[in-house]
């Protein structure tokens, strides 16, 4: 469910060791480098908890691995709406997709 790897580099870009990030969100330092290393999946409580005190959303911890392209669409048909997603087109044809969402399309650049 959660991914270590994403949990570590987000926690680095905060410049936090793993035992500040435990005191900031209630947890231990043990629970944070065994959700690191994966060995153990926090709660959906403790995964709350360690998402405010990134100010992040919760997903952004979360292992998100489709296994085919039709995963992925609909994925990207899932957030269409949302997103607002509209065709990118290069001399008529369709080369990718861009959203009304300023941050959004920054973050995919």
């Amino acid at each position: 469910m959660i991914s270590g790897k994403k949990l570590k580099k987000l926690r680095l870009m905060r410049n936090l060791t793993q035992k500040e990030l435990a005191i900031k969100s209630g947890l231990t330092d043990a629970a944070i480098r065994n959700y690191e290393l994966g060995n153990r999946s926090p709660s959906k409580e403790q995964l709350q908890k360690i998402s405010e005190t990134f100010d992040c959303d919760i997903s952004a911890l979360i292992n998100h691995e489709p296994n085919s392209i039709f995963e992925i669409m609909h994925i990207i048909f899932d957030y269409e709406k949302d997103m607002k997603f509209r065709p990118s087109a290069d001399t008529g044809e369709i080369t990718g997709l861009l959203s009304n969402d300023v941050d959004f399309n920054n973050f995919l650049i």
